[in-house]
């Protein structure tokens, strides 16, 4: 099942790859920036402590729009944590702001592939918003901190009989080229 998982983001990554144009050179808006003076990042590769992939994850991003004050980004990733053995995800994220610092707001759908031991199969669907700030240097470093709470959407054995909210922090560091 994490291999079918795996294949599938792999197809979603290469679709918006190539439907993107990543392959033309990347052309300056001489409105946003008059004097040519910053390079237009439109992917980026990050790993995130905590956060949306649970205890680490690694993602990419393409961004698919720009303009002067926002952006928007596609974003997948897999991540792990103590008795989970996958967890891939995919969302978008809005980033709000000029230059280097920005505001995001973003929405993940994640789901979980656990160890049964803890009973039930522990295979969930689960929402991931996201609310933090995201600093990209003229250099690429990118350095996130992100308050993404989960909120059960799908439990297949109804092992957990409340609504699952778990209050959720993290941060990223990564490069944007």
């Amino acid at each position: 099942m994490m291999l079918k998982s795996f294949k599938i983001l792999c197809v979603i990554f290469l679709v918006i790859f190539k439907t993107s144009n990543c392959l033309e050179a990347q052309i300056l808006d001489p409105e946003i920036y008059p004097n040519n003076e910053t390079k237009v990042r439109k992917n980026s590769i990050y790993g995130e402590l905590f956060g949306s992939g649970f205890f680490l994850s690694l993602n990419y991003e393409r961004e698919l729009y720009r303009d002067e004050k926002v952006k928007f980004n596609f974003r997948i990733g897999t991540g792990t944590a103590i008795l989970v053995n996958a967890v891939p995800l995919a969302g978008v994220n809005l980033l709000f702001g000029k230059n280097s610092n920005n505001f995001e707001l973003g929405f993940n759908g994640i789901r979980t592939y656990a160890i049964s031991i803890m009973g039930g199969d522990g295979n969930y669907v689960l929402a991931n918003p996201v609310l933090g700030y995201r600093y990209v240097s003229d250099k690429g470093l990118i350095f996130r901190a992100s308050f993404t709470p989960f909120f059960q959407l799908y439990d297949p054995d109804d092992w957990v009989t409340d609504e699952l909210f778990v209050p959720f922090a993290g941060i990223s560091l990564g490069y944007s080229f």
